[in-house]
């Protein structure tokens, strides 16, 4: 099933869980710090699934394993609704998932972020169809650089603000 996909209907619990084995298996984070960045509530995807697929692939076999929630410019969300989010509860995550993080995305604080680069006006000219000619700077989470995979988790929709969020 991989690299193949489906032109009609949707992949199964079991076949999720099986092709995310299967792409864990091809990456080596054995002793790793890994970060899995997923989408707030604001963004379906069934992230009890991957979290628990992914927990099961890789959670012995990681250094680390945490997840930030991409906020946007949305407020942080307790702890209580990103369990909800990734479809645990108090009781399982102080047992089985104890040694995940989670961390809300501080977008409106400038001490946890960085720019990682800049796209130039000509490309912003080009990309906005002549709306915009002025250098924009990437900024992205610092804590990032504290993992060596981040890996990105949820889906693409179209964002009436920056027309594509995930």
């Amino acid at each position: 099933m991989i690299g193949k996909g489906l032109l009609d209907g949707y992949l199964t619990e079991e076949d999720v869980l099986s092709l995310t084995d299967k792409a864990f298996q091809e990456i080596n984070i054995t002793n790793k710090n890994v970060l899995i960045i997923i989408p707030d509530h604001t963004r379906t995807a069934p992230l009890n699934i991957f979290f628990k697929a992914i927990y099961d692939a890789v959670g012995e076999r990681v250094k680390s394993l945490d997840y930030l929630v991409a906020l946007g410019t949305h407020p942080p969300i307790s702890k209580e609704d990103i369990l909800k989010l990734v479809g645990i509860s108090y009781e399982e995550y102080g047992k089985k998932y104890s040694k995940v993080n989670f961390y809300n995305h501080e977008w409106n604080n400038p001490e946890n972020l960085v720019i990682a680069g800049t796209i130039g006006k000509e490309q912003i000219f080009e990309f906005s169809n002549g709306l915009m000619k002025e250098d924009v700077d990437v900024t992205i989470n610092k804590l990032i650089f504290n993992y060596d995979t981040v890996i990105i988790v949820g889906p693409v929709f179209p964002h009436e603000v920056v027309g594509f969020s995930g």
